[in-house]
């Protein structure tokens, strides 16, 4: 089993998030006070995703991440902090595995970042490596002043100056300053260290604010409002949703198993894509086609309840002479509504399924609720 690895001193925080993701059983959690036990655990322990307060303790969470850069490369990299989050006004290279996130951290968001992360992990053998685009905002956040050496392949190695958080100097063979940003942050699998800045720290030759030249603000708004931003592409984000359904669905279907009668169970997106099913031979069903032909009828049936003066219909049971058919529609999930279906035999206990498929919809909508610290154009961010 996976091991994601989180960097807090809070230890009501730790006890809620160990809870929850007890619950769905796809990772294991281990947890550190201080940046100190964190390096202990990484050093012996592999890790699939590495989760930091940006004010750890006894090592501080650039340093850890440093660590990890050399150390561990290619895990994905999750950074909470209460002061704030950079907002990007483009969407981050598709190699990207450092995401942002806001304190205090909804724990169902964290879990479903944590998930997409490995979900991310599984889909692609592709290198990935933390960006300075990424990093660079967490530097100004802390308000830094130190020398940073960035490695990447072919022995090239460059350096940064930073005084309280803002980049005074760079150095790259015998490239401007300017140019020296320009170049590196093109580069791909780079590594990272800290070390203090000298003590003649030379000439300031660079005055570009560390956000202007990563293209991101501190302001949410100006990204929601900006013209900046690029149009959502809802097919794009079908792959890690599919994954993280069929995952969910996996650690689940021992309940549905159980229930008398049972005959199958499927999960179909809003556009009737099939994300994850078991039981059901779709030889024999075209369970897309069908609920989409069904689709109609429940929009139909739902319209005719509300204008008789009753709630709108979430869920519909069909008994046919073979099978109890019941579809349920999680339309007041805006950001990913849901079919999930399930089918037993007449004689069937219907009734335990239903109940279980209610409580597998919350529990999905707890994992794919849209985590803030993934929030660009896209609802997920995307790796093909």
């Amino acid at each position: 089993m996976d091991k994601v690895l989180i960097v807090d001193d809070d230890e009501a925080f730790l006890e809620e998030l160990t809870d929850s993701v007890s619950r769905i059983s796809q990772f294991e959690l281990l947890c550190a006070p201080d940046g100190e036990k964190a390096v202990e655990i990484f050093s012996k322990i592999p890790v699939s995703v590495f989760v930091t307060d940006i004010n750890a303790k006894k090592i501080e969470s650039l340093e850890l991440l440093s660590l990890v850069s050399i150390n561990l490369p290619g895990i994905p990299c999750i950074v909470m902090s209460g002061y704030g989050k950079p907002w990007f006004y483009r969407p981050l290279e598709q190699n990207e595995i450092l995401y942002h996130t806001e304190k205090p951290v909804d724990v169902p968001s964290l879990v479903s970042a944590i998930l997409v992360a490995l979900s991310i992990k599984d889909e692609t053998r592709e290198k990935r490596s933390i960006s300075l685009t990424s990093l660079l905002p967490i530097i100004e956040l802390e308000g830094k002043s130190c020398r940073m050496d960035v490695t990447t392949s072919g022995a090239r190695k460059a350096y940064l100056y930073f005084d309280d958080g803002a980049l005074f100097d760079a150095h790259f063979k015998s490239l401007k300053p300017e140019n020296v940003v320009s170049e590196i942050l093109k580069w791909k699998n780079i590594s990272f260290k800290f070390s203090d800045l000298p003590r003649r720290r030379g000439q300031k030759r660079l005055n570009i604010p560390i956000m202007d030249l990563v293209s991101a603000t501190w302001e949410k708004s100006q990204v929601l409002n900006g013209s900046k931003t690029q149009p959502p592409d809802p097919e794009s984000d079908i792959p890690i949703i599919k994954k993280v359904t069929e995952k969910l669905l996996l650690s689940q279907i021992r309940k549905f198993r159980m229930v008398k009668g049972y005959k199958g169970i499927a999960i179909l997106d809003n556009d009737f894509h099939l994300l994850a099913s078991d039981g059901i031979d779709n030889k024999t069903l075209d369970l897309p086609k069908f609920i989409k032909e069904m689709a109609v009828f429940f929009t139909d049936v739902s319209s005719i309840i509300q204008r008789h003066g009753f709630t709108k219909s979430k869920m519909i049971t069909y008994h046919t002479s073979t099978s109890v058919i019941q579809i349920l529609y999680s339309f007041d999930q805006p950001l990913q509504p849901m079919f999930l279906v399930g089918i037993t035999e007449t004689d069937g206990n219907w009734y335990f399924l239903k109940f279980e498929l209610e409580n597998l919809e919350k529990l999905i909508m707890e994992i794919l609720r849209r985590p803030i610290n993934l929030r660009q154009s896209l609802p997920f961010p995307i790796r093909k």
